[in-house]
């Protein structure tokens, strides 16, 4: 590149710095707080440079509230806010309740034998598995795949997902102006009435994306290492994702009572930008 466009490419730079500087002024000012009777606190800002509005909620509970032994909990739980409710993702729910208490029975008693290593029961693990199958194969024909995200895309959602970190948990998307109703209708629904449905079929996801993302991966097995040192004492030194000996033992009654402790109105921001 010759200097006369080297300085052109400095003007350009120069000139993107400040414009940003100029709309970065006062966003305090463009933030409207709200804070509901039940203690969620909402943050909202206007832009209008088109009718779409991105929508967060944001609770503070990731991976530094989970309990020894439970690592990859609060990760597993966001996949679980996924499943619906007992009005979202079901073909009739009065028969498929009874279904998912008997997967998830069976469920934690197979988990707790697989968990005896070399001291399990053989004969018992594969009864196990064997009545795991049928009960999860009843349970497909009264389920509706994916309908919580199906909702949002059919009403013009874009980037539907949901991420955890060590502090927070987010979920998001993208929707025209006129659906924010259907946003706020989804997001109560999702934390108010879940239905642990597929669980144990989640489960074995969580644990495939360990095995992708750090068990074969050489660099995220080596930042996991780093984490393991650098934050001896500290939560932070465990796996977002969980280790695989506790994500394997995880049962919905863990899913449950993190729930209970950290997803309340209290404990939740959600923010929209307009």
């Amino acid at each position: 590149m010759g200097r006369t466009g080297k300085i052109l490419l400095f003007i350009i730079c120069l000139f993107l710095f400040f414009k940003a500087d100029v709309f970065s002024q006062n966003i305090e000012d463009k933030v409207v707080e709200y804070t509901l009777a039940n203690g969620m606190k909402f943050l909202l800002m206007q832009r209008g440079n088109a009718p779409v509005f991105t929508g967060y909620i944001v609770f503070k509970a990731g991976s530094v509230d989970e309990n020894a032994g439970e690592t990859g909990l609060a990760h597993l739980f966001e996949h679980m806010a996924f499943k619906g409710t007992d009005a979202i993702g079901t073909v009739d729910y009065e028969k498929e309740k009874p279904l998912i208490a008997k997967i998830n029975s069976t469920g934690a008693a197979l988990s707790v034998e697989s968990a005896k290593g070399t001291g399990q029961d053989t004969a018992r693990v594969l009864e196990l598995e064997s009545k795991m199958k049928i009960l999860q194969e009843q349970h497909r024909g009264l389920i509706k795949t994916n309908e919580f995200m199906q909702t949002y895309i059919s009403n013009g959602g874009s980037d539907v997902n949901a991420g955890t970190g060590n502090d927070i948990t987010q979920y998001y998307v993208s929707l025209p102006s006129n659906k924010l109703e259907l946003w706020m209708l989804m997001e109560s629904e999702r934390i108010k009435n879940p239905v642990y449905r597929e669980f144990y079929i989640e489960r074995n996801v969580v644990a495939e994306e360990r095995r992708m993302r750090t068990d074969t991966n050489p660099f995220g097995k080596l930042y996991e290492e780093f984490l393991g040192v650098a934050f001896i004492a500290h939560p932070y030194g465990n796996p977002v994702v969980g280790w695989m000996s506790d994500i394997q033992s995880l049962t919905v009654e863990n899913a449950k009572a993190f729930r209970r402790n950290y997803y309340s109105p209290n404990n939740e921001i959600g923010r929209a930008h307009v």
